[in-house]
C-alpha cells in the first residue's frame, strides 16, 4: 500500500474483527487500534505523508501474525497529551495463534517518525522474532519506551535471531504520568544495535533510562529472552537536564551483553548494574567497553558483579565556566554559588586569590 500524496490522514477504529493475542491478552483488534497490517502488506509512506490517530487511547497501527511486511517512511502520530492516561502505541505486535510460537518475522521498518502516544513508541510484545530490521527512527514525546522489544523463544526452543537496529533518535519518552524508568530502548534477546541517539531524556521524578540490557522472563506462558547476545555499539545518551535525579544512562539487569563506543552524558548515573526484580539473567554477566561518562550527577559507573567488565572506560566530570564581565564574580564577592549539584569538600574556587565558600 503506497500513499504519495502530501497530508494529514486521520484514522479512526479499526473495523477488523480479528482476535489478536498476548500471553494473558485476547480482543478484536477493532477495541485497541486504528489500523491492523496483514501479512506481507507493506505500507509506503511518501514525504510529508501523515498518518494522525485521532483517539490516543488505541494504537495507531498493530500487526499479528507476519512472515513479512512493515511500514517504510512517513509520520505516526496520535493525539495524546502528557497530563493523560491514555495509553495507546504508536506500533504494536500481536498474535493470532500462540503468541510465544506465532511469527513476526522479516519485517521492515525504516525511514519513520513517530510521536505523540501515551505509551510504546514501537512495542515489539508478541510473536517469534527472526530477521526484522529497524532502520532511521525518531521516536519522540512518548508515554513510556520510545522503543520496547520484548523477544520470545519459540515453544520447541528456537531461539530469536537476525534483528538489528541502525539508527534511532529518542528524545523526551516516558512521559506519561505514573510510569517509571521508561528507556529509550529496552532490549530482551539477541538484538544487534548501532547509532543510538538520546535527548531529553531526564524527566522529573520519572527515573528515566537511556539503554536496558533486560533480564529474562519465565513465567508460566510469559517467556522472554534475556539480553544475552545483544550488543549495542556507537551510543550518545544525553538526559539533558543535569540536577534531575533517578535518571540512569546505562542500565544492565544482571544479563549478558554488549555496550560498546560512544557517551552518556548529564545523567543521575552514567552506567548501572542492577539485580533486576523481575525474571532471571543469563548469569554470563555483561561488557562496557569504550564508554566515556561525563557530567553525571552522583556516580558515573555502579558495577558490582565480578562477571560484569569495564574496559577503556572513562569518567568526566562537569566543568563549571564562568566570566568576570558576565556578573558571575563581583570584586568583593565570597561565595560562590554553583548551578547543579556538586562536592563542595572535592571543589575549591579563588577569587583574585581569596578562597570562596561554595554553595
Amino acid at each position: 500500500v503506497r500513499i504519495t500524496k502530501p497530508g494529514v490522514y486521520q484514522t479512526f477504529a479499526s473495523a477488523e474483527t480479528t482476535v489478536l493475542k498476548g500471553t494473558g491478552a485476547q480482543f478484536a483488534a477493532s477495541t485497541a487500534m486504528s489500523l491492523l497490517l496483514r501479512d506481507g502488506v507493506y505500507l509506503e509512506l511518501g514525504p510529508g505523508v501523515i498518518i494522525e490517530n485521532t483517539d490516543p487511547t488505541r494504537t495507531i497501527v498493530g500487526f499479528a501474525s507476519m512472515q513479512s511486511g512493515g511500514i517504510i517512511g512517513g509520520w505516526l502520530r496520535s493525539t495524546w497529551t502528557p497530563a493523560s492516561s491514555d495509553a495507546g502505541s504508536g506500533i504494536v505486535a500481536w498474535c493470532t495463534d500462540d503468541p510465544n510460537d506465532d511469527p513476526n518475522s522479516n519485517l521492515l521498518f525504516e525511514d519513520l517518525r513517530i510521536s505523540g502516544v501515551g505509551s510504546y513508541g514501537l512495542g515489539m510484545q508478541f510473536g517469534f522474532f527472526k530477521n526484522n530490521r529497524y532502520r532511521n527512527l525518531w521516536i519522540h514525546d512518548t508515554g513510556a519506551d520510545a522503543v520496547d522489544h520484548k523477544t520470545r523463544p519459540m515453544l520447541d526452543g528456537t531461539q530469536a535471531s537476525g534483528i538489528s537496529l541502525d539508527g534511532l533518535l529518542a528524545e523526551r519518552y516516558g512521559r506519561r504520568t505514573g510510569i517509571v524508568a521508561s528507556a529509550a530502548i529496552d532490549i530482551r534477546g539477541p538484538v544487534m544495535a548501532q547509532n543510538i541517539t538520546v535527548r531529553e531524556a531526564g524527566y522529573t521524578s520519572q527515573g528515566n533510562v537511556g539503554i536496558r540490557l533486560s533480564a529474562g522472563i519465565y513465567s508460566g506462558a510469559d517467556i522472554r529472552q534475556p539480553s544475552a547476545g545483544a550488543v549495542v555499539t556507537n551510543v550518545d545518551l544525553d538526559a539533558g537536564d543535569p540536577t534531575i535525579a533517578g535518571t540512569k544512562g546505562i542500565v544492565l539487569l544482571d544479563s549478558g551483553g554488549v555496550v560498546d563506543g560512544g557517551r552518556v552524558k548529564n545523567f543521575d548515573i552514567g552506567v548501572s548494574e542492577e539485580g533486576s526484580s523481575s525474571g532471571y539473567g543469563s548469569n554470563a554477566g555483561a561488557r562496557v567497553a569504550n564508554i566515556t561518562v561525563e557530567a553525571a550527577r552522583t556516580t558515573s559507573f555502579n558495577v558490582g558483579d565480578a562477571r560484569t567488565s569495564l574496559e577503556n572506560c572513562y569518567a568526566v566530570g562537569q566543568n563549571e565556566t564562568f566570566e568576570e564581565d558576565q556578573g558571575n564574580l563581583a570584586n568583593a564577592q565570597t561565595v560562590f554559588v554553583s548551578p547543579r549539584d556538586f562536592d563542595a569538600a572535592a571543589v575549591q574556587v579563588y577569587n583574585n586569590g581569596t578562597l570562596l565558600t561554595l554553595t
